[in-house]
C-alpha cells in the first residue's frame, strides 16, 4: 500500500499516525470483545450476594443459626433455649462488630460452662470454611 501525503508531511509520519491509530482501535475493539469496560454490574446481577453496604452478605440464615445453636447446645450439655438467648445477649449493638477474640469467654460465662468447653465446642460444630476467631 502506498501512502501519499497531501499536506507534505513526510511518509514516516504518516505511518506513525496510520500505525498509532490502527493500534487504538485494535486495543479498543480487544478490550471491548474481553469484556474489560468500566461498565460496573447491576446489583439485581447477584442481589443474592451483596449486603446491606454494598459487601458479600454471609450472614447465616434463621435456619442456619437454630441448627447451630442446637449442635453447640449438645456439645455443651446445655438446652437449646439457654445458648440462643446467650447467643441474643451477646449481640453486637447495630453498626458495630463483634469482638470475636473474648466472644467464648463471655458465652461460657452466660452458660455456665468452661470457656475451654465452649473453644472446643465452637471448633466442633463450625463450619469448615468459616475460619475461627485468632487465638
Amino acid at each position: 500500500m502506498k501512502i501519499k501525503s497531501t499536506t507534505g508531511g513526510s511518509r514516516k509520519m504518516v505511518t506513525a499516525a496510520l500505525v498509532a491509530s490502527l493500534a487504538t482501535v485494535a486495543v479498543g475493539g480487544v478490550s471491548a470483545a474481553s469484556g474489560s469496560t468500566q461498565k460496573a454490574k447491576t446489583p439485581a446481577a447477584h442481589k443474592a450476594d451483596v449486603g446491606p453496604r454494598g459487601g458479600f452478605d454471609h450472614r447465616p440464615s434463621a435456619a442456619e443459626r437454630a441448627k447451630h445453636a442446637e449442635a453447640l447446645a449438645s456439645k455443651l450439655g446445655v438446652s437449646v433455649e439457654s445458648v440462643k438467648s446467650a447467643m441474643e445477649a451477646l449481640k453486637p449493638a447495630a453498626g458495630t462488630r463483634p469482638d470475636r477474640a473474648t466472644f467464648p469467654a463471655r458465652l461460657a460465662e452466660k452458660l455456665g460452662v468452661s470457656e475451654a468447653s465452649v473453644v472446643t465446642a465452637l471448633d466442633a460444630v463450625r463450619p469448615a470454611h468459616a475460619p475461627g476467631p485468632p487465638r
